[in-house]
């Protein structure tokens, strides 16, 4: 009547501990892997910055949102226990963040931003020339890593993020 197999990682990750009439023994696993992968593609597909058009991006919220991404992803490395194949990725993702808010940097002397007042006037920063094509570097370095992501653990992403993800050549 076992007609599901489990993988060691799985088998691993419903253990806490067990005993013997001798000793016991308690621990806690890492996570299995493919839910970590789950839990980053979660966080991801509700990140605006990696979706939404540059232009109706105020820059401070996107900076803020690849900020809170980087921090998501360092913590996804600082927990440890993942696989190669899975800490590679999001090093990469991790890396397009710290790149991007590099070019990012709002500089007193700037003039690539767009400044508009909002109707409360209130100026808001756009991102311009030189932030969109940074944001298109960290989107294009985003959508190749979730694809091997989502491949190899075999997870779906939404229809919004999945545009991110090149074609097969």
């Amino acid at each position: 009547m076992w007609a599901v197999a489990l993988s060691f990682k799985q088998i691993a990750a419903r253990l806490t501990g067990f005993s013997t009439p001798i000793f016991g023994v308690s621990w806690t696993p890492p996570q299995a892997d493919r839910d970590v992968a789950a839990k980053i593609i979660t966080f991801l597909e509700d990140r605006r910055a990696l979706y939404e058009p540059p232009e109706r991006d105020i820059s401070e919220h996107l900076i803020t949102s690849i900020l809170r991404t980087r921090e998501f992803l360092t913590d996804v490395l600082g927990s440890g226990g993942i696989a190669a194949e899975l800490s590679e990725p999001v090093r990469e993702m991790r890396k397009a963040c710290r790149e991007f808010l590099d070019s990012a940097r709002i500089r007193p002397a700037e003039t690539d931003r767009l400044v508009v007042a909002d109707d409360t006037g209130n100026e808001r920063r756009y991102i311009g020339p030189a932030g969109t094509q940074a944001l298109i570097a960290l989107r294009e370095t985003f959508g190749i890593q979730v694809g091997l992501i989502a491949v190899r653990y075999g997870l779906s992403v939404e229809e919004q993020f999945a545009d991110l993800i090149p074609p097969s050549p």
